[in-house]
């Protein structure tokens, strides 16, 4: 997790001083500016191997889930830790595939 917080410093610091001048404090940014850094802190974020996911998953992440555990057995995944990675890729691909707000 250090690894993707240092990358997401370095973005921030990269992106403020292509936006604004270094002097400029984060609440002087305009909202645009605002956006801008946060989408290159999640952009390194995401080059780290990290994903943003909601706390709960949505409904379509427990759809993929249960979609997936009805196809599949424990035994024919290799036992339940791989079982559990599959899940979870299973999930994450649902949760990457819902739209934007901004979209």
């Amino acid at each position: 997790m250090r690894e993707a917080v240092e990358a997401m410093a370095r973005a921030i610091d990269r992106q403020l001083a292509f936006e604004v001048d270094s002097t400029v404090r984060a609440h002087e940014l305009t909202r645009d500016e605002q956006m801008s850094v946060a989408q290159a802190a999640l952009a390194a974020l995401t080059a780290s191997g990290f994903a943003v996911v909601p706390v709960e998953p949505s409904r379509a992440m427990v759809d993929a889930f249960v979609a997936r555990a009805l196809q599949v057995t424990v035994q024919g995944e290799g036992g339940w830790s791989e079982y559990a990675r599959n899940q979870w890729a299973q999930m994450l691909a649902a949760a990457n595939k819902e739209p934007n707000d901004d979209e």
